[in-house]
């Protein structure tokens, strides 16, 4: 009986325990780390909505549209009039409408870098624009209509590219995107020596609406990076990661706009 008894008062704790390192773990970007640990709190707690909601947005993370479905509908059927679930189901409406992105052409640095004296390294356009195009395509939420403006005005210079919105708007529209998204390098310093790398960076996204070229919502972000570098490639490395760190915050914002 005492056994019993026992068991039963460790097992709150035990689900405790691995809601919050999921918790860590999703704060983190460690989202297959984090669906391990949700699902052993889901284990022990199956109708806990907020476990399964998290596992959910997990998921997406992981581009694992079904299971992600499976968890929101769980949390929608235990309780369909809570906060958890009223989230669970813009999450599936999304999920089974995506919204269609057009990513305008990035800013290109060579023009920022003359215009603020600025020196980038030559990976940073590259690696910028890749990293939004992935955590957009990635996120499950939305499909992209063009990835670099194909059929759009080049843009160079960020007042160009405010000065055209209203007409790319337009085209977008008629051609199903709902949204653009823009992105660009407010600021950027480096220093660098034979093994040690150092960097300031400092993003802005911003989302539009095709319908009127309304801005639906801006986005700043900066990061530092300090790495031990021997190589172009562990300092390239460096700055991906800076990347990810940053597009992973203000994605998490964006999502919560949007959704």
């Amino acid at each position: 009986m005492c056994i019993i008894t026992s068991a039963a008062f460790t097992a709150p704790e035990a689900f405790d325990s691995n809601f919050q390192k999921g918790k860590k773990y999703f704060d983190a970007g460690n989202y297959q780390e984090a669906v391990r640990s949700l699902s052993e709190a889901i284990r022990l707690d199956p109708k806990n909505q907020q476990a399964h909601a998290l596992a959910g947005v997990a998921y997406t993370k992981l581009g694992k549209w079904g299971e992600a479905r499976r968890e929101f509908e769980i949390v929608v059927g235990l309780n369909p009039n809570s906060p958890e679930a009223k989230q669970a189901q813009k999450w599936l409406k999304r999920l089974q409408q995506p919204i269609t992105v057009l990513i305008l052409p990035f800013v290109d640095l060579s023009t920022v870098s003359t215009k603020y004296g600025k020196d980038y390294p030559p990976v940073l356009a590259g690696a910028f624009f890749n990293t939004l195009s992935r955590f957009i395509y990635n996120s499950g939420l939305y499909k992209l209509m063009a990835i670099g403006g194909r059929d759009f005005p080049k843009i160079i210079d960020i007042n160009v590219l405010h000065s055209t919105l209203q007409s790319t708007c337009q085209e977008a529209n008629q051609n199903g995107a709902k949204i653009m998204v823009s992105g660009y390098i407010d600021d950027f310093d480096q220093q660098q020596t034979s093994q040690y790398y150092k960097a300031s960076m400092k993003l802005t996204i911003k989302i539009y609406s095709t319908k009127d070229c309304r801005l639906i919502h801006s986005v700043t972000d900066r990061h530092i990076i300090n790495s031990v570098v021997n190589n172009q490639f562990d300092m390239n490395n460096a700055i991906q990661n800076g990347l990810n760190a940053m597009f992973d915050r203000m994605f998490k914002e964006i999502n919560a706009k949007l959704i």
